[in-house]
């Protein structure tokens, strides 16, 4: 299972500010609907904030079976 977080940022009040936005649909089956996810994510912020810029994003794996 993957998690999607992406990290975001840009300058708030001249200072440089940052942004990690965890997703809260998650976890995904595979990778690449993970990594679908975070561009979606991405969109959104910048709907929210146009002034920042992507920095990074991944997908965490993590074996939730064990739980």
């Amino acid at each position: 299972m993957y998690f999607a977080i992406v990290l975001m940022c840009g300058i708030s009040f001249g200072q440089p500010s940052c942004i990690e936005a965890h997703d809260n649909y998650g976890p995904y089956k595979t990778l690449e609907e993970c990594q679908a996810r975070t561009k979606v994510m991405e969109r959104d912020i910048y709907m929210m904030a146009p002034d920042t810029k992507l920095t990074q994003q991944k997908c965490t794996k993590a074996d939730i079976s064990a739980t």
